[in-house]
């Protein structure tokens, strides 16, 4: 299975090598490979190439996402959008933001609109298929959006930035449920950011809750939430893997995903050691944390259908990690809170 997995990506990233352009990193079609790995290889490339093309049309120069496009592209692709229809989207998205009066500019406004744009339902034509009436049209998930990141703010006035903004995005596009309301996001990511500034590896700020925000999209009690995500980044220290605060919310998402610590990281190791072997090879701490968004796929193909809502959100994650960890010189890296980072 864990060959299987690797080679399938491989097969991805060497089918997407033809829409890179010559200034263009090799590592920004790796982290679009990792995000497209699910759907069928043939053409892909291809269709890779049209979606950015027709995103460059559409975006202005001068739009801070735009060194982004093609994973976005991959992005939009993944979920059956149309590169057209994801645009329109994430502009009436936008326009939704101005008119609640919430910040919608910059690197993290922009990109959570994209994400919420994303997590738009489409029809068999790529285009959009929500009504004013569903839960899921631009509407109801703006506010939602909007609900969990005045909750958030209203509980950490000095802590809680628009840097948030992506990770409101994902808990606004989970399943709109009871337990879903912002009042009880807020008491679970507050339980979970006392955890970790308790712990020895965390500091208060900005960075510690942002992390907390990531954490918070799973569904096990704040308690044993972050312990899993110390024990899993116990275990990736242990199997050679970077360990910098930069890193931890790539060992959050993995420790979301169910299974032994131990053994999430033993896999991890294996995919990394085999990207490692791989040519064009990548380097060290770029194939560890492809390896830990690989060991995200192999946990969606093999758990049961129930946990398709929670698994969407970890793609969603998982995306927003490979797009601002993908390509060096994009500066929305800092929505993850690099070392030393502060809100």
């Amino acid at each position: 299975m864990r060959l299987a997995e690797l080679d399938d990506y491989l097969s991805t990233f060497e089918e997407l090598r033809s829409a890179k352009g010559w200034t263009e990193s090799r590592d920004l079609y790796r982290a679009a490979a990792l995000i497209l790995v699910p759907l069928e290889t043939a053409g892909l490339g291809r269709r890779l190439t049209q979606a950015t093309r027709e995103l460059r049309r559409l975006t202005s120069w001068a739009d801070p996402l735009r060194p982004a496009l093609p994973l976005l592209a991959a992005m939009a692709l993944s979920v059956g959008q149309e590169a057209s229809a994801f645009h329109a989207t994430y502009t009436e998205i936008r326009r939704e933001l101005r008119a609640r009066s919430l910040p919608r500019g910059g690197i993290h406004g922009k990109l959570s609109c994209a994400l919420l744009a994303l997590g738009a339902p489409v029809d068999s034509n790529g285009a959009n298929a929500a009504d004013d009436r569903s839960p899921r049209s631009h509407g109801a998930l703006v506010d939602r959006f909007a609900a969990h990141y005045r909750a958030w703010k209203r509980s950490h006035r000095f802590t809680c930035g628009t840097r948030s903004y992506p990770f409101a995005a994902v808990h606004a596009m989970g399943t709109a449920e009871p337990g879903d309301e912002p009042g009880n996001s807020v008491e679970r990511i507050d339980a979970i950011y006392r955890d970790l500034v308790g712990s020895s590896r965390n500091r208060r700020g900005g960075a510690s809750l942002r992390l907390a925000q990531l954490l918070g999209v799973g569904s096990e009690d704040p308690h044993t939430t972050t312990r899993r995500f110390l024990d899993v980044r116990y275990h990736l220290s242990s199997a050679g893997f970077p360990s910098g605060a930069a890193q931890a919310p790539h060992a959050a998402l993995l420790s979301l995903v169910p299974g032994d610590p131990a053994l999430l990281a033993e896999v991890a190791a294996e995919f990394r050691d085999g990207l490692r072997k791989s040519r064009p090879r990548p380097s060290k701490a770029f194939a560890a944390r492809l390896a830990q968004g690989l060991v995200v796929h192999e946990a969606m193909r093999r758990l049961e259908r129930e946990d398709i809502a929670r698994l969407a959100i970890l793609a969603q994650t998982q995306s927003i990690l490979a797009a601002l960890e993908a390509e060096q010189t994009l500066t929305t890296v800092v929505v993850l809170g690099a070392a030393g980072a502060t809100g």
